[in-house]
């Protein structure tokens, strides 16, 4: 399936199988509107870029009274810069006042959003994830279904938080780090929040993947190294689910498929700097990077100098 969205002011086609990307491109996301029910100033958002299984969003709102809603998928909420109060009736009808800090964290499961009263001003992180989506993951890691997920109030959970402030960079970024990048936060966020509300470990005796997949995982990045290739079809070469994937292809190497591609990119780019009539604006697109400056930053912050410097010295 393919959809054209715009990306840093460049109209862009991309691709995707139509079965976990379930929110609009452009124009308001629906799933957080659900949670923010009424006037917000929206600062950032994600939706441009098409991410699967997940949208992220940054809101300012003024308190407000906001009636009962239903939202159809979960909802994590990191509350950023103001400490204020919300009111809600809990099911017996009495009113309870919750005090909300910077840095804490709400997590509300699909289903009705109750009735609430913020008494001040919030800045707030929200993102939406699909239940299919969290389902997946949750099998997959063997918690059982994620149907009967359960909400957590007010956690200070460090880890969550710096997942949080990643996928937001991420998205203030464009996406700079492509598709693969951003399905491994999307895992790596709703992994620890399964962790957190079901409460138990992770499985230490997984396999790592055998040589002749991870082979053939391998020859796939490296034909698709210029392309903005997905977790889902890196998967899909060895008939693994996205999450199992993601484990054994790190038992097996050490590194992320993402970490792994990145290596890859920049072990082509530093074979074709040797060819002095290519320019590194070509270099870049070729080997994947978003731009000439993405290739740069990434060279220096790994290999130690620019590519400039790297072909001056060859």
């Amino acid at each position: 399936m393919e959809r054209s969205i715009l990306r840093g002011g460049v109209r862009t086609t991309i691709h995707d199988s139509g079965n976990m990307t379930e929110f609009p491109l452009l124009g308001k996301c629906t799933q957080i509107d659900a949670f923010v029910r009424g006037a917000s100033r929206r600062t950032m958002s994600s939706l441009a870029l098409g991410w699967s299984g997940m949208v992220i969003e940054r809101h300012s709102a003024d308190a407000a009274e906001r009636q009962e809603s239903f939202s159809p998928h979960h909802i994590l909420t990191l509350w950023e810069t103001h400490t204020f109060q919300t009111e809600h009736c809990d099911p017996h009808g009495a009113v309870v006042r919750v005090k909300k800090n910077p840095g804490w964290i709400d997590f509300f499961p699909a289903g009705i959003l109750s009735s609430c009263r913020s008494t001040g001003p919030s800045k707030m992180v929200v993102c939406a994830f699909n239940p299919e989506f969290a389902k997946e993951v949750a099998e997959d890691l063997g918690l059982g279904s994620a149907g009967d997920l359960t909400g957590f109030s007010t956690t200070e959970d460090e880890t969550l938080r710096n997942l949080v402030k990643i996928v937001v960079s991420e998205a203030e970024m464009d996406g700079v780090h492509g598709r693969l990048y951003a399905d491994h936060l999307a895992h790596a966020l709703i992994t620890h929040i399964l962790f957190l509300v079901k409460g138990k470990k992770r499985n230490k005796y997984v396999s790592g993947l055998p040589n002749h997949l991870l082979q053939r995982v391998l020859s796939r990045m490296r034909a698709d190294l210029a392309t903005d290739i997905k977790l889902s079809a890196l998967a899909a070469e060895c008939g693994y689910s996205r999450t199992h994937f993601l484990r054994m292809f790190q038992i097996a190497t050490g590194y992320t498929p993402h970490q792994y591609l990145l290596h890859l990119r920049l072990q082509a780019a530093r074979q074709m700097l040797k060819q002095r009539s290519r320019s590194i604006i070509e270099i870049a697109a070729d080997c994947g990077f978003s731009s000439h400056a993405h290739l740069s930053r990434t060279f220096r912050r790994i290999i130690g100098i620019t590519p400039s410097a790297f072909r001056r010295n060859l």
